[in-house]
């Protein structure tokens, strides 16, 4: 996954390991973040930043895995967090809110999740009112939280749908599928 903040000065990018850039006049090279997570069963699947770049959530698939938060400590992105959720599951994208308030994560045979920023960390996932287990792979939200789309995949079986949900005041709702869209 490849991220890149609002303000077009920060980048972050996963794939067996975890790298950053920053842009002043230019943009420096990757350079290793201090995160000390193993992805030797797995990859980042997914790489997301608020707007200031303050903050990253990164989601680990391809097997059982689970989803990091790093914070910027003003030169590189500090050593992964765990979220406040021990359940493992396939992740394949994460999403945050511009903000970084809300998270949204698809998990590969299973569900459509979303978690809240506490102060200090995301709280356990959520599942939302979506109940059809399905290979959910790519998920995101709008910019004031109200507003999720992902897709199915169609290569392992999947129907390559994409679905919308909205928020209700409390859960996101079952999703609704996008018009003209087929495998």
């Amino acid at each position: 996954g490849l991220a890149l903040n609002a303000t077009e000065t920060r980048a972050l990018i996963g794939t067996t390991s975890l790298y950053f850039a920053t842009y002043t006049t230019s943009w420096s090279s990757f350079s290793a973040t201090l995160s000390t997570t193993s992805t030797s069963t797995g990859s980042f699947t997914s790489v997301s930043l608020t707007d200031d770049g303050l903050r990253g959530v990164v989601t680990i698939g391809y097997v059982t895995n689970y989803i990091y938060f790093c914070t910027w400590n003003g030169s590189n992105y500090s050593a992964l967090t765990q979220i406040n959720d021990s359940n493992a599951r396939d992740y394949r994208s994460g999403h945050i809110t511009p903000d970084g308030s809300i998270l949204v994560t698809s998990v590969l045979g299973g569900y459509v999740y979303f978690s809240k920023w506490d102060g200090s960390n995301y709280n356990t996932l959520t599942q939302t009112l979506e109940t059809n287990v399905r290979n959910y792979v790519g998920i995101c939200i709008s910019r004031d939280g109200n507003r999720i789309a992902y897709g199915v995949d169609s290569s392992l079986g999947g129907t390559g749908l994409v679905y919308w949900a909205d928020w209700n005041g409390t859960n996101f709702n079952s999703g609704t599928q996008t018009l003209n869209t087929t495998s």
